[in-house]
């Protein structure tokens, strides 16, 4: 038995919560630095670009997807550097939501 356990995510408190009590496990993400240096301004298309393996349960990759199908300004572009095994499932979802011509 274990007094409890420090989680970096969600997910990982979620797993954690099957053999340790939710109220023991503090959620801890990672730590980020402040930053007081000028912002660069925005452009008038801006372009996201993803790096990483498509695979869509641990990177959750339709759920970006679905938030970009729900921008009211069309003047965006996805680039995508990877692969994985959920490319074809993703190429259909954006196909569905009307924005693969936009990545």
């Amino acid at each position: 038995m274990v007094d409890g356990a420090l989680a970096i995510s969600s997910g990982t408190k979620r797993a954690l919560s099957f053999f340790i009590p939710e109220n023991k496990i503090p959620l801890v993400f990672n730590p980020v630095e402040m930053n007081s240096s000028k912002l660069i301004s925005r452009s008038a298309f801006p372009t996201f670009i993803y790096v990483g393996r498509l695979e869509d349960v641990q990177k959750n990759l339709s759920f970006m997807l679905k938030g970009l199908a729900k921008q009211k300004e069309e003047n965006w572009k996805l680039k995508i550097l990877g692969t994985g095994p959920d490319e074809t499932t993703l190429r259909k979802l954006s196909e569905d939501l009307g924005i693969s011509e936009r990545i």
